[in-house]
């Protein structure tokens, strides 16, 4: 059923770049529907594409990045993979200077982490990917941050002392994030 729904944006996002349309939804619509279709290297050409074909003005869209980072959770449980991939788009979103839209990606998908149909060892696993390959951008300190509490949140079984580590400021957008009530 998915793999139909990415088939048709991908023939709709083709089509609308053949007719010159240059909006900067269409080039990423595009590579989320070839990421969800499981075509890595083609997907990781086609965000190259879009990124050289936006304008400066244009901004990236932290929804288009949430729906990749959670394509990219859900297309394997392989760490290696998950590695891989990861290293593939922060190297990306490095070279184009557009890093913190990437953390708040991962930042927005922290709920998809939390579902109860993932595993608390693949949560920490994700959690220790996203550590090995942004821990050394500043850009990235909070959103790794906020991860790390929300896996040892969920790890605790929703202990709420584990979101005393965070500033208040950070506690009540985790919290915000999760749902949970002030």
């Amino acid at each position: 059923f998915e793999e139909a729904l990415f088939e048709e944006a991908l023939v709709s996002c083709n089509r609308a770049i053949e007719l010159s349309e240059k909006y900067v939804s269409v080039f990423f619509n595009r590579v989320i529907a070839i990421l969800g279709l499981n075509r890595w290297d083609e997907g990781i050409a086609a965000l190259e594409y879009a990124f050289q074909n936006i304008t400066p003005e244009n901004e990236v869209d932290v929804e288009d990045i949430q729906l990749m980072i959670r394509i990219l959770f859900k297309s394997t449980d392989r760490v290696e993979v998950w590695r891989s991939r990861l290293t593939t788009l922060v190297n990306i979103y490095e070279k184009h200077n557009v890093l913190p839209a990437l953390g708040q990606g991962l930042v927005n998908n922290i709920p998809e982490i939390m579902s109860e149909m993932i595993s608390d060892k693949a949560a920490r696993i994700w959690l220790e990917v996203w550590q090995e390959q942004t821990s050394k951008f500043d850009d990235f300190q909070i959103p790794l941050r906020l991860l790390n509490t929300a896996v040892r949140y969920r790890e605790t079984k929703g202990d709420r002392r584990a979101l005393l580590e965070l500033a208040i400021e950070e506690r009540k957008l985790l919290q915000s994030i999760l749902d949970l009530d002030q």
